[in-house]
């Protein structure tokens, strides 16, 4: 059955809702729903401390391409990638060579089962374990570098040549690790063993990244039809809502990102969005432009969601500009207002956060976690003004107690100066007082005698 770069488990012909796929748990079909009050986890993603090995893609030339051979195990005929045996491949039949770059878009055959432990089947050109259907693909899309099914094939494929086919045996920490899948049916801490063959390169030098010189003549919005860029960014979108509720945030920012790749829309198809209400008597005009909408809308919801992603491994910065490029496109999206107010609480804005709470209550009254929350902020920022005022209080009492101080000082200081004068002039005043006592008595007993 051909299929590109659609998960059996994943129907693209339903809308999956916002409030389903977005990481929140919430029943709700509503868009604007909100999810139950979220609280900001400080644990981080157990495979985000694991550092990942970076694979050197070789060149195009014999004698580079030789060098690589040299790490073959001569026993088995296996290439031991990163030489510690966690993910191995074998070279069944050889390629055209051609290799692709990272960030570029390939069509493979895959055929996935478990791996058969303990069985002597490594020398066959495919497994003996059980067949997983749910990822066994005739043709699937995908693109290097982000994720698109696990981490595995980013690392094999760019070590593949056009039309090679090979076997690969993947330890479960480059597959769906201790969780395992239960999705299409791989158990915990499950090693897989794959059939890979590169059907397609469908341009070589393609790199969605980026790289040239015109982003954008080369960018994915000019190449890619929009049927094509909404159903495979929403395939990136889905996978990375997958990953998010394991709890491994940084895969899930991974084919976030890549899905904003996709669901982007170009100059000429914001055009139609702007004259749209010129074109309302056209049939065809009008299921464009609900397509461009469509499309705009889910990028809205990529943005919220990788700003969850990026809150929950604490990066509050790049989820602040994460939501606000999800408000810069639909400003009334409840989920993206509140988003805004908890980053905002966290980094300790605390007014700016009620204000956003208050404009996401307007637009959902009935909502219990925009209350929930919009409470618990005003609590805080109660507790904030008290905390200000006793602060402004204590330092006005200091200043008046500071003040007296002084004032008493002074005072006191005018008190020994008068008593120092007083001590350094006593005697000289007291010798005049008496000298001139003495001469008042003289004088008077003169005039008494001559009266006489």
């Amino acid at each position: 059955m051909e299929q590109q770069a659609v998960d059996k488990n994943i129907p693209f012909d339903n809308e999956i809702d916002d409030d389903e796929d977005d990481g929140d748990n919430s029943s709700s079909n509503n868009d604007e729903m909100m999810p139950p009050l979220e609280t900001i986890e400080k644990e981080m993603n157990h495979q985000s401390d694991k550092k990942k090995k970076n694979i050197v893609i070789p060149d195009d030339n014999d004698s580079k391409k030789k060098s690589k051979e040299e790490k073959v195990d001569d026993n088995d005929g296996y290439l031991d990638i990163l030489n510690n045996g966690d993910l191995r491949k074998k070279t069944i039949k050889k390629g055209d060579n051609v290799r692709p770059q990272r960030g570029s878009k390939v069509i493979i055959k895959l055929e996935t089962r478990l791996y058969a432990d303990g069985c002597d089947d490594d020398d066959q050109d495919v497994g003996t374990g059980k067949l997983i259907e749910g990822e066994t693909f005739d043709r699937f899309t995908l693109v290097i570098g982000d994720n698109d099914l696990h981490q595995s094939l980013d690392l094999l494929i760019p070590l593949m040549e056009l039309h090679e086919v090979c076997r690969a045996i993947i330890k479960s920490r480059f597959a769906y690790g201790q969780l395992g899948n239960n999705n299409v049916g791989i158990p915990e801490d499950a090693t897989l063993d794959c059939q890979i063959e590169l059907l397609e390169i469908p341009n070589p030098s393609d790199n969605v990244f980026g790289q040239g010189d015109d982003d954008e003549a080369e960018s994915i919005a000019n190449k890619e039809l929009l049927d094509e860029r909404l159903r495979f960014g929403n395939y990136k979108k889905t996978r990375g809502n997958f990953w998010f509720e394991r709890g491994e945030y940084s895969m899930a920012i991974q084919c976030y990102k890549g899905a904003l790749k996709y669901l982007d829309a170009n100059n000429q198809e914001l055009k139609l969005i702007d004259n749209d209400n010129e074109n309302s008597g056209e049939d065809k005009q009008l299921e464009l432009v609900d397509k461009i909408n469509d499309l705009i809308d889910k990028r809205a919801q990529t943005f919220n969601n990788l700003a969850a992603a990026q809150m929950k491994m604490d990066a509050f910065d790049t989820a602040l500009r994460s939501v606000n490029d999800s408000l810069l496109l639909r400003p009334n999206n409840v989920k993206a207002l509140f988003r805004h107010a908890k980053i905002l609480s966290e980094k300790g804005d605390i007014e700016d956060a009620i204000k956003d709470l208050k404009k996401a209550s307007t637009i959902d009254p009935q909502s219990e976690a925009i209350q929930m929350e919009l409470n618990r902020l005003n609590k805080i920022l109660i507790k904030q003004i008290n905390d200000q005022k006793e602060l402004y209080r204590r330092m006005l009492q200091v200043k008046n107690d500071d003040t007296k101080k002084n004032n008493q000082t002074k005072k006191n200081s005018n008190n020994h100066q008068q008593q120092s004068l007083w001590y350094r002039y006593r005697w000289p005043v007291a010798i005049s007082f008496g000298m001139v006592t003495t001469a008042a008595i003289l004088i008077q007993s003169f005039v008494y005698s001559s009266t006489k």
